[in-house]
């Protein structure tokens, strides 16, 4: 499934299902994020003339779209560590 982008409609941001698949909600989901975010930075790349706008501006996207995006990896819940088998011996 392709996910149009600022640099190319297709091509650029792509993601492996089956040959058979049928687009779920969960597709329909991402699309539809990915569509919002490419419009809010569609209508804010004007604005990036040097290096210091463009920072700003992307801030302040990252700010609007913040609260959708999954947690960091290191808040995500970890697999329980394995115990050693042999004491002093780590797996």
């Amino acid at each position: 499934i392709q996910i149009p982008t600022y640099a190319a409609e297709t091509g650029r941001f792509t993601y492996a299902v089956p040959l058979d698949h049928v687009r779920t909600a969960a597709d329909e989901a991402i699309a539809g994020e990915a569509h919002r975010i490419l419009a809010a930075y569609t209508e804010r790349k004007g604005r990036m003339v040097d290096a210091r706008s463009m920072i700003e501006e992307i801030r302040r996207l990252n700010h609007r779209f913040e609260d959708r995006a999954p947690p960091p990896a290191s808040n995500r819940a970890r697999p329980p560590r394995a115990e050693p088998i042999v004491e002093g011996v780590s797996p």
